[in-house]
């Protein structure tokens, strides 16, 4: 499955966590039925890209062991505007902002989210259950194809990571005991 989404900032994670009850249920869920694609929640051109992990709920991470907390299931790209809690949405997911329309890319349990020369990779994969031939495979003209290029880095930073480790969460706590014995 590939769709694409112009630029813009967007939140990555677990849609549980970003859309509003109304959103979620009775538009993803009633009108949708739940389906991984891409969706306009609201008529006015507010897409959605979602799209069900292999493994199914858990905590996952990206290339850059960024965590994303999943509940329902899923993963999706929401558009930061119809985020319903900015607070749930940074502790359970991340957001980016991409500059270059962005690839939302889905190959057998892993999540690629490419735009421009950067890319993002959530790997999903239920390994005990994986069946290579009968996977959800990113194909074009029922060909496997590769999703990277050679100049593709994972270099893309969470707009919100730094102001959310200046809060009081556990990670700043750890990084300050670290630090805290080092000598000068």
């Amino acid at each position: 499955m590939e769709h694409t989404l112009q630029k813009g900032k967007y939140y990555l994670g677990d849609p549980c966590f970003a859309l509003n009850e109304d959103m979620h249920h009775d538009v993803w869920g009633t009108i949708y039925d739940y389906q991984s694609g891409k969706f306009d929640l609201t008529e006015n051109n507010d897409f959605i890209i979602v799209h069900s992990t292999h493994y199914g709920d858990g905590q996952y991470f990206d290339t850059k062991k960024r965590k994303y907390n999943i509940e329902s299931g899923t993963i999706g790209l929401i558009p930061f505007h119809l985020i319903d809690n900015i607070e749930l949405a940074k502790k359970n997911g991340r957001i980016f902002e991409f500059f270059d329309d962005i690839s939302f890319i889905y190959d057998a349990g892993i999540f690629i989210i490419k735009s421009s020369i950067y890319i993002i990779e959530i790997d999903t994969i239920n390994r005990e259950f994986y069946d290579e031939e009968n996977e959800d495979h990113y194909l074009i003209n029922d060909e496997k194809v590769s999703y990277r290029d050679d100049d593709v880095n994972s270099e893309f930073n969470d707009i919100y990571h730094d102001e959310y480790l200046n809060s009081d969460s556990d990670e700043e706590v750890e990084k300050e005991e670290r630090t805290f014995f080092k000598k000068k």
